[in-house]
């Protein structure tokens, strides 16, 4: 009974037939101008006549548990003036399951005025309603013939809101409101929280919003909350013209909750476009327009697939969804680099504690709790996860890394002209050269050769091969420090915009050392079958992006076992070599065509001499100054298997 009810509502308010206001102790539902009351289930609780003719009220819809009788009774003592709409969610007093109200039908009865029940769906309109009708028909203009879809092909402008913070989507009639500013404060906030803490299953949310209609000297204070990936329970709060009762309300509610209910406030970047569906419509455009400007683009036709490729937010989103990650409560790109520090903060404490002999259970969950309350992830109905293993502690770490860099992708996006071509202008904005090259080349032989001899137990296959030029690296590469080998670098695909535009990173001085195997630096192998397990190529296609690159060695510090410390190396080192049980002989080295001083370790993984001691399989290089690296080539591959 409960869940019918439920979704019914549900239903109305996503076709916002109905918006959600909470009056006292009970909810009050608005149908256009007509307010309803919800009858708690199981306990059925009559509308004093009183407050309905003092309110003014023109209808009343009773939902109820307790059977059609109890809800004619509320229907004659209400004293409803006007059209009456009774709505009758019932059961029989033995707890007989009701059948839910048919969507349709509901939405059909609200709009016409209709008795909906569960046996009767006849029309009482009465004559008055006619009378009234037709006078609402005669004052009403002709409907104007929409405009033409074509006009929005070419509008990339914003799809914006007025104002910096986007007003919630589930506020009925959304843009005839605005969020409320005042001396450079923004009335909107996210809090967060999650607690597993024993026997608890908490992942909730809690949103709340001083709101103005536009044009009106009029304030209300909307509330939303509820658990993590779904809509929630909404409130909309009048205030009429009182700004000052409003603000109180405001910041009433938020020390409520974040500082007695515990939640956590999600710090966001308002710079650009947040709005969920604003989002959505400007994406969709983008689409749109990147279709009719790829045949126009100058560049090459593999350049434009791959720019294609690293730009696509569907993609971008489905992989961070699958890591469990809730961009719909916090759009990718919006989540502040505040919040993200926090939350490598927290990993690091519960790397920490982890790093003891006996990790203490209950501040392992403690520290989950926190970073699940810090980075908002949906886990449905099921428990959130312990985080309770270094293996666990590291996927979290590469979460936080993938946000930095989509970052980066949602800002050269949001920041694309109207009149511009959106493919050539991603492309300029990655301040990078990527030139094709021929499957012929000899360059793309080597490469394919080096692919077939370490890729292992997967099968690699080439589909574009290209040549990056950087002026950045170029600039900043130590190239003197000699020892130079061509190395595999493996990446999400989610990571390349960010990769491209700004070079590879080093992890921020916040996130756990431990989190990485030979602390913290650029990591490359010269096996791809290393390199390809991080690359999570696009599930549905089987595509995948792998970067090769001149990386000065110098002289290594060799270690056989992991040491988090590693970055702290000893004088005249320059990088760390996590040397394996098997790699690729150094007999078997080669000359890159193009690259004097270059070495391709191409050989395919024999044992070494260190393969009874080595706690490693494969070679693991790792820099600790980006400088020591420049990106040379960009493979573009289907995982086969």
């Amino acid at each position: 009974m409960k869940q019918n009810f439920e979704q019914t509502l549900l239903i109305l308010l996503q076709q916002k037939i109905i918006e959600f206001w909470q009056f006292s102790d009970r909810n009050i539902y608005i149908v256009d101008n007509v307010k309803v009351m919800e009858i708690q289930l199981k306990i059925f609780v009559k509308m004093p006549p009183k407050r309905a003719q003092s309110k003014g009220k023109k209808v009343t819809v009773v939902v109820t548990t307790k059977g059609k009788k109890d809800a004619k009774a509320a229907q004659k003592n209400a004293k409803v003036v006007g059209k009456q709409v009774t709505q009758s969610v019932s059961s029989s007093r033995k707890g007989a399951n009701a059948k839910s109200v048919s969507p349709a039908r509901v939405q059909s009865s609200v709009k016409k005025g209709q008795s909906v029940s569960k046996k009767n769906t006849g029309n009482t309109t009465t004559k008055k309603q006619v009378d009234d009708k037709k006078k609402v028909q005669q004052r009403s203009p002709s409907p104007q013939p929409k405009k033409k879809v074509e006009k929005e092909k070419t509008e990339l402008k914003k799809v914006a809101f007025q104002g910096s913070a986007p007003v919630d989507e589930y506020i009925v009639n959304k843009d005839n409101y605005v969020v409320h500013e005042q001396n450079g404060k923004i009335y909107d906030c996210t809090m967060n929280q999650t607690n597993i803490m024993g026997d608890n299953n908490n992942n909730k949310f809690y949103i709340v919003q001083l709101v103005k209609k536009k044009n009106e000297n009029t304030y209300f204070v909307f509330n939303r909350w509820g658990r993590v990936g779904q809509v929630g329970q909404l409130a909309f709060i009048p205030f009429q013209s009182n700004l000052e009762q409003a603000i109180s309300a405001y910041e009433k509610k938020i020390h409520e909750k974040s500082v007695k209910g515990d939640y956590r406030i999600l710090e966001k970047d308002y710079s650009g476009e947040s709005d969920p569906k604003a989002l959505d419509k400007l994406e969709k455009l983008r689409e749109q327009k990147e279709k009719e400007s790829f045949n126009k683009s100058k560049l090459h036709q593999r350049v434009k697939e791959l720019i294609r490729l690293i730009f696509d937010m569907k993609m971008i989103n489905n992989q961070m969804r699958e890591i469990g990650y809730d961009a719909k409560k916090m759009p990718l790109g919006k989540l502040a680099a505040s919040t993200i520090k926090k939350g490598f903060d927290v990993l690091k404490q519960l790397s920490d504690e982890l790093d003891k002999k006996n990790p203490n259970c209950l501040e392992l969950q403690k520290l989950t709790s926190e970073f699940y309350s810090q980075i908002p992830h949906d886990f449905g109905m099921t428990k959130a996860p312990l985080i309770n293993s270094k293996d666990k502690v590291k996927a979290k770490l590469e979460m936080l890394e993938a946000i930095q860099h989509i970052q980066v992708a949602t800002k050269i996006l949001e920041d694309s002209k109207d009149d511009s071509n959106i493919l050539d202008e991603n492309y300029k904005k990655l301040n990078i050269d990527l030139k094709y090259l021929d499957h012929n080349n000899e360059k793309v032989k080597l490469i394919k050769k080096f692919i077939q001899n370490t890729q292992g137990y997967y099968k690699l296959e080439v589909e574009d091969v290209f040549e990056l030029t950087k002026e950045q690296d170029d600039k900043r590469f130590k190239k003197d420090l000699g020892n130079r080998m061509l190395l595999w670098h493996g990446s999400r695909l989610t990571n390349f915009v960010g990769i491209l535009g700004q070079g590879l990173r080093i992890a921020p001085p916040e996130a756990p050392a431990t989190g990485y195997r030979f602390g913290k630096g650029v990591y490359l192998a010269d096996v791809i079958e290393k390199s390809a397990d991080y690359c999570c190529p696009d599930p549905s296609t089987g595509t995948g992006l792998i970067l090769l690159c001149d990386v000065a060695l110098g002289n290594p510090n060799i270690k056989l076992q992991s040491d988090h410390n590693a970055s702290n190396l000893p004088k005249g080192k320059h990088c760390t070599w996590g040397k394996a049980r098997t790699y690729p002989p150094e007999k078997s080295y080669v000359d890159m065509p193009g690259l004097p001083g270059v070495k391709v370790p191409i050989g395919k993984p024999e044992p070494s001499d260190v393969e009874k001691t080595s706690g490693l399989w494969h070679n693991e290089y790792i820099v600790y100054d980006v400088a020591q690296v420049r990106l040379k080539y960009l493979i573009k591959m289907k995982w086969k298997n």
